[in-house]
């Protein structure tokens, strides 16, 4: 394998990793939007007398927020330039490389430059694995959140 196949596959490790975790969080900002819903409009029900109307109203509006958050979580793209700025920022030690490696294997595919470029980005890739984009403490965090808020909200859905 040479340095541009390998760091192109480091690259697509990195945005795998970005893409799972901006899902995840996506599917927090869903389930918990719908949870908070839930027990807002659970809270009115009780307040006022329940008529077909009012239930079709805050079946809408449970809807209507649902559909919301999942726009706004589906709006955020991971492509490979976002994954390489993003590494850019986290890592500095790479200054620049994985940017001009992004943006002139997409150009330029057969230019020497490139391999000599991706070389030099491997010996920092090997200093940051994949795994430090996105850490494990934060993946699992964003799991067990979602975990908890899809618990209560089943639970409060079946009860």
């Amino acid at each position: 394998m040479n340095a541009v196949d390998a760091l192109s596959g480091y690259l697509d490790r990195c945005v795998r990793r970005l893409r799972g975790y901006i899902w995840l969080r996506g599917a927090v900002l869903v389930v918990g939007t719908a949870l908070l819903l839930t027990v807002a409009i659970a809270w009115i029900m009780s307040r006022i007398p329940a008529s077909p109307g009012s239930l079709l109203a805050e079946r809408a509006l449970l809807l209507a927020g649902v559909l919301t958050a999942a726009g706004f979580s589906s709006r955020r793209r991971v492509t490979r330039e976002a994954a390489a700025r993003r590494l850019e920022r986290r890592f500095p030690a790479f200054s620049q490389q994985i940017v001009t490696f992004v943006d002139r294997e997409k150009t330029h595919r057969d230019d020497p430059f490139l391999p000599l470029l991706a070389e030099g980005a491997l010996q920092n890739a090997a200093a940051f694995p994949p795994a430090e984009l996105v850490p494990r403490w934060r993946l699992t965090a964003v799991w067990m959140t979602l975990l908890a808020a899809a618990s209560a909200l089943l639970l409060l859905v079946l009860t």
